[in-house]
């Protein structure tokens, strides 16, 4: 007998409860959850800058910014979102499934970490994509 064990590493789960964000390329919606949006503090109009990591081009962050060229996010009945296929695109093409293999499809969903990193005083969200919940 040779058994294959699921588990949540290996499973598509729903992450209930968790803050996400799903990043489709193809349609470009950059979507957060309403855990997520909770965590992070956004509301409708609330201003988002997106960072990347120069020296970890995996690494991405969310921040809450009031400056005039911040993204603004929708509410939505789950959370927030905002489109940009560009952001999407580069954020997919970045993000790597169990930390070695490209991703592939259009979308993947991608928990955002709980404790946000401090620099210069402002959070930022880590969206940890090392780690895809959902890969299509």
């Amino acid at each position: 007998m040779k058994l294959k064990e699921f588990n949540l590493d290996n499973a598509k789960f729903q992450h209930t409860g968790k803050p996400s964000v799903r990043i489709n390329q193809k349609s470009g919606v950059i979507s957060f959850s309403a855990e997520a949006a909770t965590l992070i503090g956004l509301k409708d109009g609330t201003g988002i800058v997106i960072l990347q990591d120069e020296e970890t081009s995996r690494d991405w962050y969310v921040v809450v910014s009031e400056k005039e060229s911040a993204i603004p996010v929708r509410i939505k009945k789950a959370g927030c979102c905002f489109n940009s296929s560009y952001l999407a695109k580069l954020i997919l093409k970045s993000a790597v499934k169990g930390g070695t293999a490209p991703l592939t499809g259009n979308s993947a969903s991608f928990l955002i970490s709980r404790n946000p990193v401090q620099d210069t005083g402002t959070d930022l969200y880590l969206i940890i994509t090392s780690n895809p919940l959902n890969n299509k």
